[in-house]
């Protein structure tokens, strides 16, 4: 994204900075179902992403560009934990392909995916 001004190491920074923001506003300014909306879409969404890289690395410009659509019906559309799940993924499958000290931000999502690992997807009504 911005790496061409920043360079990697700046991307990397930056990654590792939003995904901790996103999480900590997340568990401080959201009550528990909303976060709980967030971590089941954002698994969803991840395993889906993890889905269609497996078939091929050729398709991650693709994965990236449609997450970043998702992820700008569901600000027009301002539905919230949409636009949350969106962003964690977005940081988290960009952070991986980046790995290195980038992968600090997908450690960041999964701690904040297992605290909600008891929860089904069956449960999710979004």
């Amino acid at each position: 994204m911005l790496g061409w001004l920043f360079g990697k190491a700046g991307e990397v920074k930056r990654l590792c900075k939003d995904a901790a923001a996103i999480i900590e506003s997340t568990r401080l300014g959201q009550r528990s179902e909303k976060q709980r909306d967030i971590a089941l879409l954002t698994r969803r969404t991840l395993a889906e992403a993890e889905s269609i890289v497996a078939v091929g690395p050729e398709h991650f410009d693709v994965l990236l560009g449609n997450l970043r659509n998702a992820h700008g019906e569901a600000r027009r559309a301002a539905r919230d934990s949409e636009l949350t799940a969106f962003t964690l993924c977005i940081i988290y499958m960009r952070s991986r392909q980046l790995g290195g000290d980038a992968l600090t931000a997908c450690a960041a999502i999964d701690d904040f995916l297992a605290d909600w690992k008891h929860v089904e997807d069956d449960s999710f009504n979004a």
